[in-house]
């Protein structure tokens, strides 16, 4: 346990340098608390770990985090601007630059939190604007305070709401942006409120953030 212990605090200390890399070190966490408890038997290591272990072998395999590991700062890449928002009866809406989002829920999502659906909003639309946000540091603004909190500290202790944090972050390392949440008032969250009740029309998505889930 305290060798493991050790462990979790290493990954801790290298996630300031490994870009985008916080939902990985979760399940770690998770493990260490159960390795705690009294039991007869050591518990079994979940399949979320593993991979995560996988994941972080990977970068050490290719000498990373190097004293040449690039710092990725907002103030030195171009900036674009964005809003989310989620209702929890009619759906999903948000803005990229001048460009506008609308998704209404289906059977599988109505049921889901507020907190969830919100996370969704805005995986959602960096997953559809994702092909345009290399080397760009993307302000986000949510009315979402859960929200803020959760993709600040890369984690979630709600499952379904972690695993779109991990989307999120796999996102940010393939297209090689930063996300920068903010937020804002809910009475100034205008038009992607007004997107997310379907009181103000806006395009389709093209595809699903949820596919990327088999890969990462």
């Amino acid at each position: 346990t305290r060798d493991f212990h050790h462990l979790c605090g290493l990954l801790n200390y290298l996630e300031a340098s490994v870009f985008a890399s916080r939902p990985r070190i979760r399940p770690f966490w998770d493990y260490l608390r159960r390795l705690k408890k009294k039991q007869r038997r050591k518990p079994c290591v979940p399949e979320a770990l593993l991979i995560d272990a996988t994941w972080w072998m990977g970068l050490f395999l290719q000498n990373q985090p190097s004293a040449d590991t690039p710092w990725r700062s907002e103030h030195l890449m171009k900036k674009v601007y964005a809003a989310t928002d989620a209702s929890g009866d009619w759906g999903a809406g948000g803005w990229f630059q001048r460009n506008l989002y609308s998704q209404q829920w289906n059977d599988e999502f109505r049921p889901k939190s507020v907190p969830y659906k919100e996370l969704y909003a805005t995986a959602q639309l960096l997953h559809e604007q994702r092909q345009t946000l290399n080397n760009k540091c993307v302000y986000l603004y949510t009315d979402s305070i859960t929200n803020v909190f959760g993709i600040a500290a890369g984690t979630s202790r709600a499952p379904e709401c972690h695993i779109l944090l991990r989307l999120m972050s796999h996102l940010q390392r393939k297209y090689n942006f930063l996300l920068v949440v903010k937020w804002l008032p809910r009475e100034y969250n205008i038009v992607a409120d007004l997107l997310s009740k379907g009181k103000l029309k806006g395009q389709q998505y093209t595809s699903s953030v949820l596919q990327l889930t088999k890969s990462t």
